[in-house]
């Protein structure tokens, strides 16, 4: 690894350390498509272990035995005997849920213009392949998490209804039109009337899969209590912070919802 050039600080030998965190066994996504977006976990990522990163110092000449502490979190890791604990093939997942031009799943208010939600599976995806040996290439499966080309059901599950709802929530199946279900996106409208209140989203595949993995969708209006939505996008500007300035302008029980993008930043969530 580079050391660095920086001479004369306050250091016995006058030379600064180059400082460099190392990440071993890290998920990190990559870009498997040379388009620049980082879109896949990397393959040589071995979920049977634990992800470590630390940050050592790296100086002109030196060389360190360094221990990496990358421990079996599996059973069996190792043996060649791969746990599948991934979800079954052909089981839909939800990867992400926008509302409209919201940045996230939320619908102002059941008598509002657009209620269309716009529901995205992450598709195929490669998992730990459960026959794989740690000698075999093909440590790798894919798995198909669409929501299938045949068109199911999808549901809004009752959590939490609102202050000041007419009534209590119940089970509502959204509505959607012909050609609007595809293996990868679904559109679909939020009944008019239904009842304000924190929904979880779960999808039907038409072979009788239930998505495993939910998502809260809220109908709107907002409680009365001055509960607010704030939106969040990302910004090219280096120097800025979106979602730091979104927590600290939030009061209690605000929701924010960030889109999609890059945030160079690393937030402090201090209040509920």
């Amino acid at each position: 690894l580079p050391s660095t050039y920086t001479v004369n600080v306050a250091s016995p030998s006058g030379v600064a350390p180059n400082m460099i965190t190392a990440c071993m066994n890290d998920a990190g996504l990559i870009d498997t498509d040379s388009d620049g977006v980082k879109d896949s976990i990397d393959p040589r990522h071995n979920p049977q272990y634990s992800q470590f990163c630390y940050v050592f110092q790296y100086m002109p000449g030196g060389t360190t035995y360094l221990d990496t502490p990358v421990q079996q979190i599996a059973a069996f890791a190792g043996s060649g005997f791969q746990l599948d604990c991934e979800i079954a093939d052909t089981t839909p997942m939800v990867e992400s849920v926008m509302a409209g031009v919201l940045n996230g799943p939320y619908v102002a208010s059941s008598s509002a213009t657009d209620r269309t939600l716009a529901i995205t599976s992450p598709g195929a995806r490669d998992v730990p392949n459960p026959s794989a040996s740690e000698l075999d290439v093909d440590r790798l499966v894919s798995r198909d998490y669409g929501f299938g080309t045949v068109e199911g059901e999808a549901w809004l599950r009752p959590l939490e209804m609102w202050q000041g709802a007419a009534s209590g929530g119940s089970d509502v199946q959204l509505d959607i039109g012909t050609g609007d279900w595809t293996n990868l996106q679904i559109s679909a409208e939020v009944p008019a009337g239904t009842t304000r209140g924190r929904y979880q989203l779960e999808i039907v595949h038409d072979n009788g899969n239930v998505s495993q993995m939910g998502v809260t969708v809220m109908v709107g209006p907002m409680p009365l209590n001055g509960r607010d939505v704030i939106q969040v996008s990302p910004s090219s500007n280096p120097n800025v912070h979106p979602i730091q300035d979104a927590l600290d302008a939030a009061r209690r029980g605000d929701v924010i919802l960030v889109g999609p993008g890059t945030y160079d930043e690393i937030p402090v969530m201090y209040e509920p």
